[in-house]
């Protein structure tokens, strides 16, 4: 599905891994385990992570909160990195 085709309400781009990471990373499952940590660590060091979860937590009152990515690979993406970070700060 192409991104136009989506309907989303906030797409938070600031949040997202660096360009840098991302192409370090380049999809190859061998490298995921860095990928995860080094993210993370991009994540804690983000001055915008605690806006970004507090509208988290906020939208998760009213509804669901769905992460999108654009890789082939369901488990190995950074949306899926982001989605557990989330829970993580969140409980």
């Amino acid at each position: 599905m192409k991104k136009e085709n989506l309907s989303y309400s906030w797409w938070p781009k600031d949040i997202a891994s660096s360009d840098k990471l991302r192409k370090s990373f380049d999809h190859d499952e061998d490298k995921f385990s860095d990928f995860k940590q080094s993210y993370k660590k991009e994540l804690e060091d983000n001055d915008l992570k605690d806006e970004f979860l507090d509208k988290v937590k906020t939208q998760l009152e009213k509804h669901n909160v769905t992460f999108i990515y654009g890789a082939k690979n369901e488990e190995h993406n950074q949306a899926v990195v982001l989605k557990a970070w989330v829970e993580e700060k969140l409980n």
